[in-house]
């Protein structure tokens, strides 16, 4: 990625948690569904996700545990 524009070429790039486990990731060429666990972090709410989806038309299968915390 040679710009940081270039992040929302699909629409505004953002995480979306819904509901107990579920959640969207769209950004650059990427639409992607989570599959979401919330806990906790060093004292800070989280979210830990699988996610799964297409990349620029290729499908990506379940990818490693990602992470995100609330501070």
């Amino acid at each position: 990625m040679y710009e940081w524009d270039e992040i929302d070429l699909g629409g505004s790039a953002h995480i979306t948690f819904s509901g107990k486990d579920h959640g969207k990731v769209p950004f650059l060429a990427v639409e992607a569904d989570l599959d979401v666990r919330y806990g906790s972090r060093d004292g800070a709410a989280c979210a830990e996700f699988y996610w799964e989806g297409f990349d620029d038309g290729k499908y990506t299968p379940k990818g490693p545990t990602n992470w995100g915390a609330h501070r």
